[in-house]
This record gives C-alpha cells, structure tokens and sequence, in this order.
C-alpha cells in the first residue's frame, strides 16, 4: 500500500506534466498565430470585388472611335466564284485590333447590296489577337466549322477563308499604334484542328489573296 507521501508525490508528478504539456501547446499555438499574421501582412492585396466592373468602360475609353471610315468588306458573288467588296464604314479607332474586330462583325452581319455572306450570321468572335510581326489570330465560336461542313464546296471555303483574310488585311484597317495586319491565322473554339474543315488545312496562317477578289485590297 501507498502512503500518503508517495500519493502525493505521485499527484504531483502528473501536476507539471499537465501543466509542461499545456505549455508546450499553447507556445505551439501562439508561434502558429504569429506566422500567420506575418504571412496576412506581407501578402499581396486582392483586388477588391467591385474591380472587375470598371474594366468595360476602361476598354470601352482605350478604343473610343476617332472618326468613321470606309473599309472594303468582301463578299462572295451570287455564283460563289469570286469575292466582291462592298464599301461599308466602320467606326475607326488607333488600334489595327478593334478595328479588324469590328470589320469582322461588319462581315458577320452580311452585305447591304447584292451579294452573299461568306460567314454565318451565328458566328461570334471568342478572341483577336495581333502579334508583333502582323499576325492576326482570330478564334471564332463553333459556328465557323459547322459553316465548313455544311459547305459541301472547296471554293466556297476559300471564299470564306479570303473574304476574312482579305478584309481586315487591307491597308485602310491599320490604326496608328499598331502594325498592319500581314497574315491570319484562324482559331475555333481555341483550335486550329486541320478536322474542323472538310477540303481548307486552317493549322497555317494565311496572307490576303486579291486573286480571289473582283477588287484587292485598298
């Protein structure tokens, strides 16, 4: 049997090893605390939430129109042999890239005269992009392939593909604070798959062709 000494001594032992243990936790989780803060106070600031509402009429002010011009948009003829350009005025701005965009949509919504599109009107614009070189790369929704493959017809596809290239490769597109546009290459859904089309390989760039036009580029 234990006396009451050793039961006291025992109590006393299990006494400040609770109480090392409990020091040993709360030092643990003050040092924890303390690196935490350190982090929050050297992190980057985010962003706050209402930011990504101002970017529209950011962009909306970086591409303000500064005056209205007449572009060539190319057309197919009504036997689908050649493009014809229509005149059409674009709302012109500094930068080669929106104004290549909004040709584009001007192509897009169809010929005023008689003539026929060589885009759907269903096709929409995901990107445009203009490297440093000229090169334009434009990725259009699925649309664009599903026009491919109801065409059943290699010159119509040409047409399509020319009557893009042609447009927003003429000189009357370049603004002042970018390079003119030398060649396109054109994206689908982000793709250039050679399978999006039936008879034209679009993995290359193409350059304008005033061969397939009644009228070149001005």
């Amino acid at each position: 049997m234990m006396g009451p000494a050793q039961r006291a001594e025992i109590y006393r032992r299990i006494f400040f090893a609770a109480w090392g243990l409990a020091t040993v936790v709360l030092v643990f989780v003050a040092a924890l605390l303390v690196f935490v803060l350190l982090r929050q106070e050297h992190a980057p600031v985010m962003p706050n939430a209402q930011a990504p509402a101002a970017a529209p009429a950011q962009d909306e002010a970086q591409f303000e129109a500064t005056s209205t011009k007449e572009v060539n948009l190319y057309f197919a003829d009504k036997q689908s042999l050649r493009l014809v350009a229509e005149k059409a005025p674009i709302e012109f701005t500094e930068f080669t890239t929106e104004n290549c965009r909004r040709a584009i949509e001007a192509l897009i919504r169809g010929p005023q005269g008689d003539l026929d599109p060589v885009i759907s009107p269903e096709t929409r614009i995901r990107g445009l992009y203009l490297m440093p070189d000229g090169e334009l790369v434009i990725d259009f929704t699925l649309d664009l392939a599903l026009q491919f493959k109801k065409t059943s017809s290699a010159s119509f596809e040409s047409l399509m593909i020319y009557g893009i290239v042609n447009t927003v490769a003429q000189k009357a597109i370049k603004g002042s604070r970018e390079p003119a546009v030398t060649k396109v290459r054109l994206l689908i859904e982000g793709s250039a798959r050679e399978a999006f089309s039936v008879h034209a390989d679009i993995s290359e760039p193409f350059t304008p062709d005033p061969g397939w036009a009644s009228q070149g580029p001005v």
